[in-house]
């Protein structure tokens, strides 16, 4: 049974993410300091749909991600590293688990990848774990299969070889990600 958790998020996003298309924005995104991605996310689960907008800041196992409903109401938060992870619901209360794979399920039944997701969403694999990838005409990532997730990439920014609308799915999730904005964060020290 799912939880409260993500039902705020179930308003209008899913037109945007289908077929409405913003200001593409890229600057350099390397691994080696991080990286700053906005765009919108949709989550088909069973007969469920939560549409959001996603901020998600990445640097080196440190990250921030925040989830807003139409409007930016209901912001949840997710915060952490290799160490541990903060989820803060809209109504203000905070958990804290060491997984956050572990925590979104446990919150909203559903198994979502977060560790996975770091890498896939910049089009490579999870690193010294097994996958099949197929390529596109220009040497890009098509594809993924890894850890029971097909990633698939759906388009790219312009003239860059980061992704711009992002498909996974597996036996029971399919997840959309439309990007409208990839940034390269400094390395914090």
């Amino acid at each position: 049974m799912m939880s409260g958790f993500l039902r705020w998020l179930t308003a209008g996003f899913i037109l945007a993410l289908v077929g409405c298309s913003s200001p593409q924005v890229v600057k350099l995104v390397t691994q080696e300091g991080g990286w700053h991605m906005r765009g919108r996310i949709a989550i088909y689960h069973e007969a469920d749909v939560w549409n959001a907008s996603i901020d998600w800041l990445q640097q080196g196992a440190d990250f921030y991600l925040q989830l807003s409903g139409p409007l930016g109401q209901g912001i949840a938060r997710l915060q952490g590293n290799d160490f541990g992870v903060s989820l803060q619901h809209p109504d203000g209360r905070k958990l804290f688990a060491q997984d956050a794979d572990a925590l979104l399920e446990a919150e909203t039944g559903m198994k979502l990848p977060i560790a996975g997701l770091r890498y896939w969403v910049v089009a490579k694999p999870l690193p010294s774990v097994k996958h099949d990838r197929l390529l596109d005409d220009e040497g890009r990532l098509a594809r993924i299969s890894q850890s029971g997730w097909i990633i698939e990439y759906k388009d790219y920014m312009d003239g860059s070889r980061l992704p711009r609308k992002v498909e996974l799915s597996n036996a029971v999730l399919r997840v959309k990600l439309v990007v409208d904005s990839w940034e390269n964060v400094m390395p914090h020290g």
